[in-house]
């Protein structure tokens, strides 16, 4: 069993506009909006967006069908005809743009298969980052114009209950100094995440702690360096460490420099936001070469 599996977890509804910002209502469990209609969670990489769509898709039985949102999109609807009539969880919309669509090809695809269906309630999960704000809401808006989509963020854990996690589940020895220590080092952040805390666990038991907050950070960026993910092909080009490191410092600094919310692959930008990858291409190169 995983961290997000066993601590209890609330997400927060947020009102959309050109930002995400909590809506004064406080929080609830993910549980309490099963009546409505529509709803898109997001949450980091490793929040555990997936996990609780899972649970809410278990509590629904045969109600209900999960399927990862890049197979949705692409799905001959005639032929999966089980999804019919089913509150539908579409997992992972940020995979499928990470994945080679364009910003808002995959949701577009989404949003006609949801329509071909005809309009069922659905549940996708997304990165706040990867979330195209009122242009997305319009494109669902469009397909469901009679109904309110809802928008949560899950929320970050609750630190006295993975206090008790730790101490129910016997992880470290010292459950209170193990989370103080990670506060007086700078890494307290890494607590509220279900997949770093996962992590800080194994590194600290195995290597015991790091000795600053930049040894930490670099052990992760090399760790995701090498990451493999079905999800993302172009994870599978297997680079050493070291290059791709040198090309993501390199992006950092444009973004920086830029004010840049990150990078798009569409061959354009579709707004001044997202710098097209093509623009920047022969600095990733040049960071690439040996």
């Amino acid at each position: 069993m995983t961290t997000d599996n066993l601590i209890p977890r609330t997400c927060t509804e947020v009102a959309t506009g050109d930002s995400l910002r909590a809506s004064p209502e406080g929080s609830e469990p993910l549980s309490a909006f099963r009546k409505v209609d529509a709803y898109v969670l997001f949450g980091e990489p490793g929040t555990g967006k997936t996990t609780e769509l899972e649970r809410e898709c278990e509590a629904l039985g045969g109600r209900a069908r999960k399927i990862p949102a890049g197979r949705f999109a692409k799905a001959d609807i005639a032929v999966n005809r089980e999804w019919r009539g089913k509150v539908l969880f579409i997992d992972g919309l940020d995979e499928t743009r990470a994945g080679g669509y364009q910003a808002t090809e995959a949701l577009t695809e989404i949003a006609a298969q949801l329509e071909g269906l005809g309009s069922p309630q659905f549940r996708i999960s997304c990165r706040a980052a990867d979330w195209r704000g009122p242009v997305d809401r319009q494109r669902l808006a469009e397909v469901f114009p009679d109904r309110r989509i809802v928008t949560l963020q899950l929320d970050p854990l609750n630190r006295s209950l993975v206090h008790q996690y730790l101490t129910d589940q016997s992880l470290v020895a010292d459950p209170e100094n193990f989370m103080a220590e990670a506060e007086s080092r700078g890494l307290g952040y890494l607590l509220d995440n279900p997949f770093e805390l996962e992590s800080l666990i194994a590194t600290t038991n195995a290597d015991g702690w790091p000795a600053t907050r930049r040894e930490a950070l670099e052990g992760k960026c090399r760790e995701l360096a090498q990451e493999r993910r079905p999800t993302h092909p172009r994870s599978a080009q297997l680079l050493p460490p070291e290059p791709i490191l040198a090309a993501a410092r390199r992006l950092c600094a444009i973004q920086l420099l830029t004010g840049a919310d990150g990078f798009t692959l569409a061959p354009s930008a579709t707004s001044t936001d997202f710098i097209p990858v093509a623009d920047v291409a022969a600095d990733v190169a040049d960071a690439l070469a040996p």
